[in-house]
Parts: C-alpha cells; structure tokens; sequence
C-alpha cells in the first residue's frame, strides 16, 4: 500500500503499524537532511526510527542491500526530480513495490512514485518511479501550469492535486 499524504501534518491523521521505521531522506538532500530529520521525528512515533540519508545513486543502490524489512518506510519531502534521479529503476524501488508494509510518501515525494509525474519545472508529463498508475499526482499547481499540465496530459488521465492537510492511499501497481 501507498500512502502520499501532503505533509508531515496530515500523517497525523494515519495510523502506522507497529514496528520499525525505515526513513528514506533522498529527496532532502537539498534542503538539509538532518534538518528534514528532525522534522519528521516531531511527527513520527514509531519504534525505532531507522535513518538512511542516501543522496546518490549509488548510495541508494547499495541501502537497498542492507535495509532490514521495516514495519513501514517513510520517503521525506523534497526535490522530486532529485528523488526521480535516485529511485527510478532503483533496487530501493522494487523493495517498496513488494513491501509488505506500507510506504508512505510526503508532500513531492509522492508524485514520484507514480507512472506519469509532473515536471515541477514547466508541469510537463514525464516518467515517473511507477509504483502507481491510472493518475498523476502532484502538489498544488497554480493555475497557468494546471491548465498546460491538463492539456499536454489530455483527456484520459486523472490528475490529483495533493494538499497539505490530504491523505490519499493508493495500491501498488505490479
């Protein structure tokens, strides 16, 4: 299971299985990862909190060996292009789609993980992780970029926009 919730704040309203945490701060990379750290444990209750700070490739390569199996994974907010370069085509990446335990995606990280992500840059179409498929979701796009974004999608495509205070559970797709 997939939940992307919109913020730290909105993960208040979840309730997380008991046990181990695995915290992935690839996306933090560039705004601190101690730093998303600390924010994320004002948020995060579970026992223990397992942290893996990969910001390269290859350090994700490699964590995807030596993680245990958490309880639950938590992927921290942040660059999604950067967590894009990380995770797609990732060991990690497959982990999570066959993780028994549910991942949980914050805020931009979320729309990552889907089929299709938008491109914060210019809200064009592009490939996602591919954990999901039949949506896109992204944080909140101000209106020129939604409507460009909803015509280079066309018509058969669902696009949801995730709020701060949203929670939205999703099933992996094989």
């Amino acid at each position: 299971m997939l939940v992307l919730a919109g913020s730290l704040d909105a993960l208040d309203a979840w309730e997380p299985p008991d046990g181990p945490v695995a915290v992935a701060g690839s996306a933090a990379a560039f705004r601190g990862l101690e730093g998303a750290l600390d924010e994320a444990r004002t948020h995060v209750t579970s026992d223990p909190l397992w942290w893996y700070p990969a910001s390269s490739r290859t350090e994700v390569e490699s964590l995807a060996d030596q993680i245990p199996e958490p309880a639950w994974w938590l992927l921290l907010e942040g660059s999604p292009l950067h967590a894009r370069s990380l995770w797609r085509h990732s060991k990690l990446a497959e982990r999570w789609r066959h993780a028994p335990g549910p991942v949980v995606a914050l805020g931009s990280s979320g729309s990552v993980l889907g089929e299709v992500m938008i491109d914060p840059r210019g809200g064009a179409p592009t490939t996602g992780v591919g954990l999901y498929r039949d949506r896109v979701v992204t944080p909140i796009l101000a209106e020129p970029l939604r409507d460009r974004t909803l015509t280079l999608l066309g018509t058969g495509t669902r696009l949801e926009e995730l709020l701060p205070d949203s929670l939205l559970l999703l099933e992996v797709s094989e």
